[in-house]
């Protein structure tokens, strides 16, 4: 339903905006005027891909007597050889490793986003304007990556000598090959998944020259307020569900041509740089990028 709001979104922007160049230019000289302008438009966030976390490698070992016994963990280990018969005891160890391949990239039409913006002009001293700007984008995502699991034991061995003196292998000595190698198991898998639903608002200064009679030039900067609103799963059957908030800041720089003295057409390249990541216990979104932005504008 999301992706059906925003397409339908996406294709009313793409209206208004052919509706708008197909009017007559008209010709007429366009000074800047000062006022309100509104502006309606698409934005297409070049996003880097996400990035799933990984489970510590290897997890948790665990142990259990050749023959058969209850599961140990490591630090149950030494207390049960102590409390076992003089001699060597064997155990198999098991251990489970977890990859991941890459993240899927966003899709072209994730990475686009519906642009309301708003502006009022502030000072004016000839062709320099100073501007108030806001604008409100949406964007709705969706990436996953594979998860392979990786089942492996060993028989580890273990002594009580009579006196009460117990050697039992390190942990490190055990993770590693010191001891006999580890032989792989049954391998299983799942998919980690990450959906977003990304809302900035942003407000800041824009500062306008008029280059020519139909033709403005600008930069505008100012601070942005991100809401994520995200769900994740590990591919083990858990899901996580968060919703964080981020503060950033943006610069861009374009131009708006304007056909007549209310219907302009602006195009801008924008920075976004956010002062931290969004994400879950799952996976992290870094929400610094670059941007392409054309909008509508209607000068009132």
């Amino acid at each position: 339903m999301k992706f059906i709001t925003k397409a339908l979104g996406m294709l009313a922007c793409l209206g208004v905006l052919s509706f708008a160049v197909a009017q007559e230019a008209g010709g007429a000289e366009v000074e800047t005027v000062s006022g309100w302008r509104i502006s309606l438009g698409a934005s297409y966030r070049d996003f880097d891909k996400p990035d799933f976390k990984k489970i510590s490698l290897p997890a948790d070992l665990s142990f259990v007597p050749v023959g058969g016994g209850a599961t140990l963990s490591y630090a149950e280990l030494q207390p049960t050889v102590a409390a076992g018969p003089v001699g060597q005891q064997r155990f198999i160890a098991s251990r489970t490793l977890v990859g991941y391949s890459s993240a899927a990239s966003y899709t072209a039409l994730e990475s686009f986003a519906p642009v309301i913006g708003a502006a009022l002009d502030i000072w004016q001293d000839e062709a320099i304007t100073l501007s108030l700007a806001a604008n409100f984008q949406f964007f709705c995502m969706n990436s996953a990556a594979n998860e392979a699991v990786l089942a492996q034991s060993k028989v580890i061995r273990t002594v009580k000598f009579p006196a009460g003196l117990v050697v039992v292998p390190t942990e490190a000595d055990i993770i590693s090959d010191v001891t006999d190698p580890w032989i792989d198991g049954g391998l299983g898998g799942g998919k980690k998944k990450f959906a977003m639903d990304l809302y900035v608002f942003d407000i800041g200064l824009s500062l306008n020259y008029a280059a020519t009679d139909n033709l403005q030039v600008f930069v505008a900067g100012g601070p942005t307020f991100s809401i994520a609103d995200m769900e994740s799963s590990n591919g083990l059957g858990k899901s996580k569900d968060e919703v964080e908030f981020e503060y950033g800041v943006y610069l861009s720089c374009g131009g708006t041509f304007w056909f007549n003295e209310t219907w302009g057409l602006t195009a801008e390249v924008r920075y976004d740089n956010c002062f931290g990541t969004v994400g879950t216990r799952f996976v992290e979104q870094d929400l610094d990028s670059t941007s392409a932005i054309l909008k509508l504008v209607v000068n009132f």
